[in-house]
């Protein structure tokens, strides 16, 4: 599997900024009730898709303010018979605890998908 320096530092440059915390002040009365947990992560996966497609992933969420985290992704793939499939995400979510279930949320969330599917010459 050979994957060019760009998708390696896209790689690198999305989880190095997805695992900086953010620090939000703490909730008054007035802000709407939080999770007791943070929804700030950064993943690095290999992939194996149907059709013979295999790469790597990254992707991560950041928590932006109490009830909201920005999402990205960036997936490079390939095949041995000179195919390339990127994938790009950007998105928000809003979660809000549910109140019969204190260690549950409801997520709603919303992204822009950007994919592309090239022949590359040997």
């Amino acid at each position: 599997m050979r994957h060019s320096p760009k998708t390696c530092a896209v790689a690198a440059l999305l989880a190095s900024t997805l695992t900086t915390s953010a620090f939000a002040a703490a909730p008054s009365a007035s802000q709407p009730k939080t999770a007791s947990f943070l929804y700030n992560y950064a993943q690095l996966s290999y992939v194996d898709l149907d059709g013979g497609f295999n790469g790597l992933k990254a992707e991560g969420s950041l928590t932006m303010q109490p009830n909201l985290a920005l999402t990205a992704s960036y997936m490079s793939t390939n095949t041995s018979t000179s195919l390339d499939y990127d994938l790009f995400t950007v998105g928000i979510a809003y979660h809000q605890p549910m109140i019969d279930l204190p260690q549950s949320d409801i997520v709603l969330h919303g992204e822009f998908e950007r994919a592309t599917l090239d022949s590359v010459r040997a």
